[in-house]
Order: structure tokens, then C-alpha cells, then sequence
């Protein structure tokens, strides 16, 4: 959603009056999206159609993120000592602690802005909540976006039961930046 100084400004004192005898929860909300940059969210708590000032796309990929990594944390929590082990050698260097790192806010990546409003502000992801959302990595976004395709068809194969070391090793080996793979 793209917006003046004067709607954004409008927008801002129509929310404090709707906090104020209205909806208290939907007031702040609206005021959090708007001094935040994140007014996509706003199409989450109120049925209109607008412009994103952070695309659908983003907000898509940052969903499909953190699907995948709640996924992948959970199926890597319920691994034996033995898989583990076996995830930690096989899956070298990712296989260790299996965590979601987070995106690179320094190069201005905003996945990690729609991540905190989507877990703090609308109370989605409880899994991440209170949780840096910085990777400090520059490649962190690439490596999800190689992960993605990885994860998708083992996790919607048929036959799929739970993950086991070896699949998470797959998923998480495909991290690995193609100019890296071979050394």
C-alpha cells in the first residue's frame, strides 16, 4: 500500500479515535502497520483491497519460510540421539542444532520485518515469537529460496511419515550455494 504523508497521517488519527471508542486491539494494530512500513498486514485484519508498500510476494516467501524451518525444527526435535549424530556428519555444516538463522536485515531485506510483525503484532508463528529475526548473513535469503523446492517435494511426497536424518540432510544440504557445492 502506498500512501501520502496526509493519508498515512489521516489513516494514523483514525486509527487512535477507533482505538479510543472503538476497537481498542484493531486501533493499534492499524497504527503498528502504518508507523512500521508493514501496511500489507492491514489486508489481514481488515476486508479491503489495497496496494502493498511490502509486496505479496514477500510476504508469501517469508510465510513459506517459516512454515518450512517450523517444519523442519520440529522434525529435527524428534530425532533419537542417534539420528542426530547422524544429521550433524551427513549434513555438515547445517546439521548441528537445526534453528531458523533468520534473514539479512542489513542489506535491507524485509522478510525479516514482515516476520517480527507477523509473530508479534498479528500473533502468528508462536514457534518464533521473541526471536532475532537477523541472520547477519547476506546469503540467507538464497539459501531458503534453494531449501523451498527441496523441502516441498519431500514433505508433500507420497508416503511422507515424519522426517527422518536423512531427508532433513537433503533439505538442509540444499542450502548450499551452487559455486560452493563442490569444494
Amino acid at each position: 500500500m502506498s500512501l501520502t504523508d496526509g493519508e498515512r497521517l489521516i489513516a494514523l488519527l483514525l486509527a487512535e479515535l477507533h482505538e479510543s471508542v472503538g476497537n481498542a486491539t484493531l486501533g493499534k494494530t492499524v497504527k503498528t502497520a502504518l508507523a512500521s512500513g508493514n501496511a500489507w498486514a492491514l489486508q489481514r485484519v481488515m476486508p479491503i483491497s489495497m496496494n502493498d508498500e511490502i509486496g505479496s510476494d514477500i510476504v508469501q516467501e517469508t510465510r513459506d519460510t517459516l512454515d518450512m524451518w517450523w517444519d523442519l525444527e520440529e522434525g529435527y526435535s524428534k530425532l533419537g540421539v542417534l539420528e542426530k549424530a547422524a544429521l550433524k556428519t551427513s549434513a555438515y555444516p547445517f546439521g548441528h542444532d537445526v534453528k531458523f538463522e533468520g534473514w539479512d536485515v542489513t542489506r535491507g531485506d524485509k522478510h525479516a520485518d514482515v516476520a517480527h510483525f507477523l509473530t508479534t503484532v498479528l500473533g502468528e508463528y508462536e514457534h518464533f515469537k521473541g526471536r532475532s529475526f537477523d541472520s547477519h548473513s547476506p546469503g540467507s535469503l538464497g539459501s531458503y529460496q534453494r531449501m523451498l523446492p527441496v523441502f516441498r517435494s519431500i514433505r508433500n511426497a507420497d508416503g511422507f511419515s515424519g522426517w527422518k536424518s536423512d531427508t532433513l540432510a537433503k533439505v538442509l544440504l540444499s542450502r548450499t550455494h551452487p559455486s560452493s557445492a563442490n569444494l
